[in-house]
């Protein structure tokens, strides 16, 4: 989204660029446009998001399935480290 010329795109790689978290609403922002794209029509999976409670209050895309996960911290850190040091690892 920060590479894209658009007034969203340019707002978020200002604040990317100042070493900024983004605001929960552009964060909102973000997602529901990306998720306008023909390619979603189907449905989606999302991972990491949302991620306050803010973000589900405002997020308006009618979810209608949620899978939580309860895992360790040391599961976690193990899956996330063979994730992003083994190429093509996919984890289950």
């Amino acid at each position: 989204m920060a590479k894209e010329v658009t007034p969203l795109g340019r707002q978020v790689k200002e604040i990317m660029t100042a070493g900024l978290l983004q605001p929960d609403d552009l964060t909102v922002q973000v997602v529901e446009t990306y998720l306008k794209k023909p390619e979603y029509a189907n449905g989606y999976i999302m991972d990491g998001f949302p991620r306050t409670l803010e973000q589900v209050e405002k997020f308006q895309n009618g979810v209608d399935k949620v899978i939580c996960l309860n895992i360790s911290d040391k599961e976690a850190l193990v899956r996330w480290l063979i994730k992003t040091t083994v190429p093509g690892q996919m984890i289950v």
